[in-house]
């Protein structure tokens, strides 16, 4: 995502906040961005959990979807990857319809991130 610091840099942060239980911290991280493999994803969503735990009480993590926006790097990238087409609307008419304007990380092929809106079980 362009973002400038490391898995050390993070890990850092979340040593000092950790030790620093006065202060209430929240922190949020995209999920299935580009380039994430499925090792990536199995990590990310350990330390999501391990610094939940940890922060618990004083602070957490937050993961969300990336959300592809007009005239933006995600939106040449979804383009690139085949999700969107240079013509495709993204603005939604409806609710049905917002799925369709998130980044879905064609690396990972799991089914529930099809369409993150769709609950049919």
């Amino acid at each position: 995502m362009g973002k400038k610091f490391t898995e050390e840099d993070i890990q850092r942060v979340f040593s000092l906040a950790r030790l620093h239980k006065v202060a209430k911290l929240g922190f949020s991280f995209f999920c299935n961005t580009p380039g994430l493999d499925m090792t990536g994803y199995i990590k990310l969503l350990m330390f999501f959990i391990k610094e939940n735990l940890l922060l618990f009480g004083h602070g957490g993590v937050g993961l969300s979807w990336v959300r592809i926006e007009p005239s933006s790097r995600i939106k040449e990238q979804a383009i690139k990857d085949g999700i969107i087409s240079e013509t495709t609307d993204l603005f939604p008419t409806s609710p049905s319809e917002l799925s369709r304007f998130f980044y879905l990380n064609p690396k990972l092929k799991l089914e529930d991130f099809k369409d993150p809106g769709n609950k049919t079980d």
